[in-house]
């Protein structure tokens, strides 16, 4: 796969969240793809949708800076900069997130592996 590809569809996965765009997002996705972060594995769209959903009932506001991308063969390691609102108290929390991401030959993820990190 062609390394702009998986640029523009990690772009596209920046540009849904803070969008709130589920339909975007999902649609990224191989049918049984997989999204773990902090210890949490959904699997496939349909647990995937419910995630993002979830998310958004309880948080707004999500802004993403990309920091650093690096792209081999069908493989992404993205790092970027997250903000998000929650939802009740209007607290604001900030992370620093690798994702690790593979995506198949037609450029949907199979796997999107998020480590976190809450005290930058």
């Amino acid at each position: 796969m062609e390394p702009s590809k998986i640029e523009q569809q990690v772009q596209a996965a920046a540009q849904a969240w803070r969008d709130q765009d589920v339909d975007a997002f999902t649609g990224l996705f191989a049918m049984s793809g997989v999204m773990i972060a902090q210890s949490h594995r959904w699997t496939g769209k349909a647990n995937i949708r419910k995630a993002f959903t979830e998310f958004f009932s309880r948080n707004t506001g999500v802004q993403i800076t990309i920091h650093q991308m690096l792209i081999q063969d069908n493989h992404a390691a993205v790092e970027w900069r997250w903000k998000e609102r929650n939802r009740e108290t209007g607290a604001v929390s900030n992370a620093e997130d690798a994702i690790l991401i593979d995506f198949d030959s037609n450029g949907q993820i199979l796997r999107w592996r998020e480590y976190i990190d809450r005290t930058p």
